[in-house]
């Protein structure tokens, strides 16, 4: 959002607002692990645990991240500068203590005090969506998610310039509602296991139903652990 504000032109007035709070925080070795588009480095976006995940929480997961798992989440992450990647790779626990307090100082300038208004569009649109899944089933749930995915039988497709085929891990399909995801929706697969594949879709202005797929916006945004809703799904791909 910061580094490519055009992509998301709705949002801003909240880059303008957050850039001059943001100028003496260092965010160079986060945004290197966080490509504007790609691969990105899973240790730092855990899936939600809790249908109402707390900030303080998600962060905790971060922090407990396991060194193999950072060396192989780096290691996946193209174009990384060499000096960066050698700094997490000596001390890998350091690295996530150190990231995980820049992303703490960085939640507090940008985001702690818009997120009770995020938060509660995040909600309605957890809330529509169950409402959706509950009468008419996966095929109504995805139906005006948008344009690029769609609901076939049991097959659940997304169009992309990025491959993944295969089996959930048994625990469902995890839907997370982002704020600063429109005009797009973005999708993760993970190598841990804990999710096979992450739809990120944009959320609904304050959850209100909205025929047009090409209208879906919110009034303000955080990428931060959101409410999150689970489609069980175990066989589908």
């Amino acid at each position: 959002m910061l580094r490519s504000p055009a992509r998301h032109s709705l949002h801003l007035p909240w880059v303008r607002s957050v850039r001059p709070r943001l100028s003496d925080l260092d965010l160079t070795e986060l945004f290197a692990l966080t490509p504007v588009q790609g691969v990105v480095a899973d240790f730092l976006s855990p899936p939600p645990t809790s249908p109402l995940p707390d900030f303080a929480a998600e962060l905790d997961l971060v922090r407990t991240t396991p060194d193999h798992q950072v060396v192989a989440d780096v290691a996946d992450v193209p174009g990384v500068p060499e000096p960066i990647r050698n700094r997490i790779l000596e001390d890998p626990h350091g690295a996530v203590e150190r990231i995980s307090r820049t992303l703490q100082v960085y939640w507090e300038l940008a985001f702690a005090d818009v997120w009770p208004r995020v938060r509660a569009l995040l909600e309605a649109d957890v809330l529509w969506r169950s409402r959706r899944l509950a009468l008419g089933g996966a095929h109504a749930l995805f139906e005006d998610l948008h344009e690029t995915v769609t609901w076939h039988g049991d097959r659940l497709s997304a169009t992309d310039s990025w491959h993944y085929s295969g089996s959930l891990s048994g625990e469902g399909l995890l839907l997370v509602p982002s704020a600063m995801a429109w005009p797009t929706v973005r999708r993760w697969s993970s190598r841990t296991g804990r999710r096979s594949f992450i739809p990120l879709a944009p959320s609904r202005p304050s959850g209100r139903p909205d025929n047009s797929r090409h209208r879906r916006r919110s009034s303000l945004c955080s990428d931060e652990p959101a409410p999150a809703y689970s489609l069980p799904s175990a066989n589908r791909t």
